[in-house]
């Protein structure tokens, strides 16, 4: 006989499982059912009009900095918003005439159309010198739980301002994508326009938002501006962004001088860019630039500019040549500026005269020096050096000596000799100038010429000192401003007028002051 104790389960925990229902199943239940009813409501209140715009009023309540206006329809059909401002630290976004089509938010957001007439960003303006401190540029590693579609986003104007800057861009067209952590840029495009005409860019491409984030990207710009010129270039970027290779090529027209065909081809991260080669190719000759530019964890830069086949005269009219150059450039930019700037080498014909020159100029620690500056055309030779201030007061003082025993070499129109030497003083951005003649003398078209005095330049308004003039036997002397207030008192005693010009017979003496305009819209003599 068998025992029938042994054959029996043992008691099943009820306690156990009853108390696993209460701690775990019925809150993981009544959390689900939380978000399932906040779902719901949130769906029923983004699917009417006086839901959405419940919604979006408690978001601009909540933060202080955004504003929200005029909301009509449904966040998650056609939705208007009237005006949306937001303002942090100086930077103001204005948002006006926002249009949003068919908002999808499950399984991933997905918008088909977004409009907005006016978007202004204003940038804070540096009211104060602020200390610098390096930076360093990092790319974070982005993994988005959710997809996100932008289909079609259309902006009428963009306007990007600070102070008086202002960046105009119309028709701003974006298409992207984001899928499996990877940005895809279907197109980007807009015109930057002003009174002068437009340049369109257009930009395609893709960027993985997690390490190493691949790159390839696609940028072409189309220019029809007086201001800025006319042209083509496509640039692409293709790689990683800690490591890409950066190509770009096509041609530039500025104003009335000739066109340029350009090639670039570098390598790039988030901290500098190494040119291997930047060629232009033109009518007035072919250049080269090369080296590194570096923007992190400071600004600095070391490239080599050189030419060949150089010719001048559709810059400086009247000058044609045939020249060669190398010039060098070393700096960085960090609580104060520094700069090597060296012209290796000026060489070749102008004018079908030989042309050699060199120059030398540093500014570092707040101090400009120019060590040497040598340039001789022909048998004409000018030599400066000097130093200044590249700080606030820009002051500069920079002694020079002119040699031109030959004047048909600088310019064929001008017969004679000149020697001077005196001193050039005043601002580094030319807002005021000041020549002082220690001596000139020489012989123009035959006509022997000395003069001694300071001729002096302050933004519009031109002033002499003690500045006497005698060409053969006429002598002009200039003191005072040229101005409605002082005027400038002037003395001539022109004995042999012919040796003036050539039309003119006989002889003046005469004094007085004039006062006006520089331009002479108004005079009085």
């Amino acid at each position: 006989m068998t025992d029938s104790s042994a054959n029996k389960r043992p008691p099943k925990p009820k306690s156990r499982n009853k108390l696993l229902r209460y701690l775990v199943t019925i809150p993981l239940s009544l959390i689900a059912l939380f978000f399932l009813l906040l779902s719901l409501a949130l769906f029923f209140l983004s699917s009417t009009e006086s839901g959405s715009a419940l919604l979006l009023n408690k978001v601009s309540d909540t933060f202080a900095d955004l504003k929200i206006e005029g909301v009509e329809g449904r966040l998650l059909s056609d939705l208007n918003i009237q005006h949306i401002f937001w303002e942090k630290d100086g930077l103001e976004i204005d948002v006006t005439g926002a249009e949003l089509t068919a908002l999808d938010l499950i399984p991933s957001v997905s918008l088909d159309t977004l409009h907005a007439k006016h978007i202004t960003i204003s940038l804070p303006e540096n009211e104060e010198k602020k200390q610098y401190k390096p930076f360093e540029i990092t790319l974070p590693d982005l993994h988005l739980p959710i997809d996100i579609d932008l289909k079609n986003v259309d902006v009428d104007e963009l306007h990007i301002k600070q102070g008086d800057a202002l960046v105009q861009l119309r028709n701003v067209k974006l298409s992207t994508n984001i899928i499996n952590d990877t940005l895809k840029l279907h197109n980007l495009s807009g015109n930057l326009y002003d009174d002068a005409g437009e340049v369109i860019v257009k930009a395609k491409g893709e960027m993985g938002l997690s390490t190493p984030h691949p790159l390839d990207l696609e940028v072409a710009i189309k220019g029809n501006s007086t201001r800025i010129g006319v042209g083509e270039l496509d640039i692409s970027a293709k790689g990683k962004v800690v490591d890409y290779q950066l190509l770009s090529k096509g041609h530039w027209k500025y104003a009335e001088y000739p066109e340029y065909s350009l090639t670039l081809l570098g390598d790039g991260n988030l901290e500098q860019l190494d040119v291997a080669s930047l060629h232009l190719d033109g009518t007035a000759g072919v250049a080269d630039l090369k080296g590194r530019m570096s923007w992190s964890p400071e600004l600095n830069w070391q490239l080599t500019l050189t030419g060949d086949g150089l010719n001048p005269a559709p810059f400086v009219a009247d000058y044609s040549g045939d020249l060669a150059m190398e010039w060098l450039t070393t700096g960085s930019l960090t609580d104060k500026l520094t700069i090597q700037l060296e012209l290796k080498k000026l060489t070749g014909q102008l004018q079908d005269y030989p042309i050699d020159a060199s120059l030398q100029m540093t500014i570092k620690d707040e101090v400009f020096s120019l060590s040497t500056l040598q340039a001789s055309v022909g048998d004409n030779t000018l030599m400066a050096d000097g130093k200044g201030q590249a700080d606030s007061k820009n002051n500069i003082s920079i002694n020079w000596q002119l040699d031109a025993p030959k004047l048909a070499q600088l310019h064929p129109s001008v017969n004679g000799k000149l020697k001077a030497d005196g001193k050039l003083t005043g601002k580094m951005d030319g807002s005021e100038l000041s020549i002082l003649f220690n001596s000139l003398t020489g012989k123009v078209l035959n006509y022997p010429i000395n003069a001694k005095g300071r001729v002096q330049l302050n933004g519009q308004l031109i002033s002499a000192e003690d500045l006497v003039v005698n060409v053969g036997r006429n002598q002009l002397t200039l003191n005072g401003s040229a101005d409605e207030q002082q005027g400038i008192d002037w003395k001539l005693n022109a004995r042999n007028l012919s040796q003036l010009h050539p039309d003119i017979t006989g002889n003046i003496k005469a004094s007085g002051n004039a006062k006006g305009l520089l331009d002479g819209t108004r005079a009085a003599l």
